[in-house]
């Protein structure tokens, strides 16, 4: 309903702050596939590391903070074409310096820079990302040119099973990767599965930033109002300050009292 979606916006804009982190943020990635970041010491430390959930056909932000900050990423996506498109990347793509990114969401290889530091820092993860494990209805998009599914239901599509994996899976499964490395950023481009995730997982708690597209406002019910406002209280209450909101892209960095 448009009252819960404007309300909701209308809260983070309420406690967005507009003087945190200075100078320090900096824009990564496509057009379609950018997000903001905070480049400071202390929110991106050296040595890092980064769960990178929803992947798509466009990992231009994630090659772009591996390349500037030496990033450990670790991509997570359950669709088959998101596979096919970093694999495509890790195989075929040759050493390029400067990156030519053209227009819409699905990018060629030959679009990103590329070099042997950050094939070797990247790992793909094919799973969907959820606050527990079990295998979960997904509803692919209604347009097959789009890539991304969701677990919204989509009248017009037959849902496909897709096992998940929880934050705290994937730091135990991938310690030898990540071992004596920060987690600096966790990432969250979803498509309604955001929600749970801040709610229900622990897990993420301590990364320095977090980077939430609340697709949950395209279509705002009542129900998922509620949950957008727990997530919020819960950002808060483990002292997240909000600093940067792009359409349904939002930055949250971690101050400890």
């Amino acid at each position: 309903m448009v009252f819960f979606k404007k309300t909701a916006y209308f809260i983070l804009k309420l406690i967005q702050s507009s003087t945190a982190c200075g100078n320090k943020l900096v824009t990564l990635g496509s057009n379609y596939g950018k997000w903001t970041i905070c480049s400071c010491s202390n929110h991106l430390p050296k040595n890092s590391f980064m769960i990178s959930s929803g992947v798509g056909e466009d990992i231009s932000f994630d090659i772009e903070v591996i390349s500037k900050f030496g990033t450990m990423v670790l991509l997570i996506d359950p669709v088959i074409r998101a596979k096919n498109h970093v694999e495509d990347y890790l195989i075929n793509s040759t050493d390029k310096k400067i990156s030519n990114y053209s227009f819409g969401g699905k990018r060629k290889v030959t679009e990103y820079i590329s070099n042997s530091r950050i094939k070797e820092s990247i790992i793909f993860i094919p799973f969907a990302l959820w606050n527990s494990s079990k295998n979960l209805k997904f509803w692919p998009p209604e347009n097959s040119e789009n890539v991304s599914y969701s677990i919204n239901k989509r009248n017009s599509v037959v849902p496909i099973i897709y096992s998940t994996i929880t934050v705290k899976e994937i730091i135990k499964q991938y310690q030898l990767h990540i071992a004596n490395k920060v987690f600096a950023i966790f990432k969250m481009d979803i498509e309604g599965a955001e929600l749970n995730n801040l709610i229900f997982s622990k897990a993420w708690r301590n990364v320095k930033q977090v980077l939430i597209e609340f697709d949950s406002l395209r279509e705002m019910k009542i129900i998922t109002f509620i949950k957008f406002i727990s997530a919020i209280i819960t950002l808060r209450k483990e002292h997240y300050t909000l600093i940067s909101i792009e359409g349904l892209n939002t930055l949250w960095l971690k101050y400890e009292k």
